[in-house]
């Protein structure tokens, strides 16, 4: 059935997100299979929280404690250390997109001293966080990615050829 074996893992992958990341949907066409995924507040903060995302080896937060969705962005509060090693706290403003079958994900906003320089780094790691289950390969696209008040809505294609 499966011509590749990193494919029948992939989708292995994809039916593990489904059922641990609130997928709603399946529907199986002529080579291929698209899933609908939704990610939950607690869920992200579950994925990104307490130093789970890092910059050069270094954690971007030490703690997430709060996350709220907003249409089109979602608002994450964290705690974190400034560059002099004092504790702060802070925001983090995310904006979710598909772009060219890739899941982009983008620091709209924050308030983390010493991110600046550092934002292109963030931007790309949490990208990763988001997409680990679902890896960027080529038979693997996003293709719509959207943040509503209530989830992060993903719609995820895999192709078999």
């Amino acid at each position: 059935m499966f011509k590749k074996p990193l494919l029948f893992l992939l989708t292995l992958s994809l039916f593990a997100l489904l059922a641990a990341c609130g997928g709603n949907a399946i529907s199986f066409e002529d080579g291929g299979v698209t899933v609908n995924v939704s990610l939950t507040e607690e869920m992200i903060q579950g994925m990104v929280g307490n130093g789970n995302v890092t910059v050069n080896n270094e954690a971007l937060f030490t703690e997430v404690t709060a996350v709220n969705f907003n249409e089109g962005v979602i608002n994450i509060e964290v705690t974190f250390l400034t560059p002099c090693g004092n504790s702060g706290e802070g925001f983090i403003f995310m904006a979710f997109s598909a772009v060219d079958g890739r899941l982009n994900v983008e620091i709209t906003d924050h308030s983390l001293d010493g991110l600046g320089d550092k934002i292109d780094e963030a931007n790309q790691e949490l990208a990763e966080a988001f997409a680990q289950q679902a890896t960027q390969e080529e038979n693997v696209r996003f293709t719509d990615v959207s943040v509503t008040d209530d989830a992060l809505n993903m719609t995820i294609q895999v192709s078999f050829e």
